[in-house]
């Protein structure tokens, strides 16, 4: 079996900052992590040394698309599915991102994909075809149902086909012919599929993009949100008692400030073109206000309490998949301290999705997933775009 070991100035564990670490792998799993001194090590051991670097877990995308390819709908047939998906999933490992959590793909795509563990690839944590109503937000790659009764069918045969999660369409979105303002479901829809998934062991994510959605799920019973930007056009005081109510049952919320901020950057792009585009001017000022708002909204929620884990919606229009820097930018924006950003991406995302166990953090009977980065992350969260080193199940991406 064969063994590694890496020195490197600093590491990030998950949760806290170690000097001079030496990590020991041996296969797939950490078996040793140490400060200043080696641990023991055999002959045939490979040593790195990484000086001026920082480790840490592998990053956490926990919300992309990874059969989209920019637009919103993914090509058709199983091989160009999984041909965009490998495509999409080496540029996320490229970036440092070693897990994933698909949001919603057509059929089993992704259920084949994280079945068949590609070398050089992220571990996949798979929802399957999110359940939207007819022609409803994602319908061209998601499960198309109504009513109690069939919601229910389509979480049995989800769970059937071994997905990790259940996602639902809560209420519009980017389709267009739907409204982000519109709930789609009950309550008691929802909570037929809240308990139903439950039968089965499986967690419940629903998308949200405004108050009363959000509510409604709270009322089935969901404890996970997409987006999740509670409106603050409401009262002040419905809009501290919905984020009250998130925080103290535990909510966690995945909120994609990406998904809306990087039109900022491209239409700046556009305007250093052709400075006298009055469109594009038009759209970059709405897209600032679209961010800004976003940003006080996922504020609130931080301020408030509320879990948050960092997710990109790549896949769906121009978000790329190693943008997850620039979303935990914006977390940082939104108030959190830069190591509490990292844990977004790390320990805190990998207890939300489920595989805690085994992602996440750096320790001893972990899955070796880490990265190295030439700088200090805890201070300067940019440097995590210079990834000098990313390992997955204990091997060196350039040795996959």
């Amino acid at each position: 079996m064969s063994s590694l070991l890496l020195r490197a100035d600093s590491l990030f564990d998950g949760a806290n900052l170690l000097p001079s670490p030496r990590v020991l792998i041996t296969g797939e799993l950490i078996t040793a992590v140490r400060a200043h001194d080696d641990p023991a090590y055999g002959p045939g051991t490979t040593v790195m040394d990484l000086p001026g670097t920082t480790l840490l877990p592998g990053l956490i995308d926990s919300h992309v698309h990874a059969t989209l390819r920019g637009g919103m709908s993914p090509p058709n047939g199983p091989e160009a599915l999984s041909d965009v998906a490998a495509g999409n999933l080496r540029v996320a490992a490229q970036a440092g991102i070693t897990t994933v959590r698909d949001c919603g793909s057509p059929g089993d795509s992704m259920i084949r994909l994280r079945d068949t563990a590609m070398r050089g690839l992220p571990h996949c944590v798979v929802a399957g075809p999110a359940l939207t109503p007819p022609g409803g937000h994602a319908h061209s790659f998601g499960r198309e149902v109504s009513g109690v009764g069939e919601l229910r069918e389509s979480v049995h045969d989800l769970a059937k086909a071994n997905v990790d999660w259940i996602k639902v369409i809560g209420c519009g979105g980017g389709t267009p012919g739907t409204d982000p303002l519109v709930s789609t479901y009950t309550a008691d829809e929802l909570r037929a599929v809240v308990q139903t998934a439950r039968e089965h062991g499986l967690p419940v994510t629903v998308h949200a993009l405004n108050s009363e959605t959000i509510s409604l799920g709270l009322d089935a019973g969901v404890r996970h949100f997409e987006h999740g930007w509670p409106d603050q056009a409401r009262s002040s005081i419905a809009h501290g008692a919905l984020l009250e109510r998130l925080a103290t049952t535990g909510v966690v919320i995945c909120p994609t400030i990406w998904a809306v901020a990087h039109r900022v950057p491209l239409l700046r792009r556009r305007l250093r073109d052709s400075p006298s585009d009055s469109q594009a001017r038009a759209d970059l000022d709405e897209a600032l206000r679209r961010t800004d708002a976003v940003i006080r909204s996922v504020g609130d929620c931080h301020t408030a309490g509320v879990r948050l884990i960092a997710g990109t919606d790549a896949g769906w229009r121009d978000v790329g998949f190693a943008d997850l820097v620039d979303e935990l930018l914006l977390l940082q924006r939104c108030g959190l301290p830069a190591i509490d950003a990292l844990a977004s991406a790390t320990r805190v995302a990998a207890d939300a999705l489920g595989v805690g166990a085994r992602a996440g953090r750096i320790a001893p009977g972990y899955t070796a997933d880490l990265i190295a980065v030439a700088g200090d992350p805890t201070v300067d969260l940019e440097v995590l775009r210079r990834v000098r080193l990313t390992i997955i199940g204990g091997r060196p991406l350039d040795q996959l």
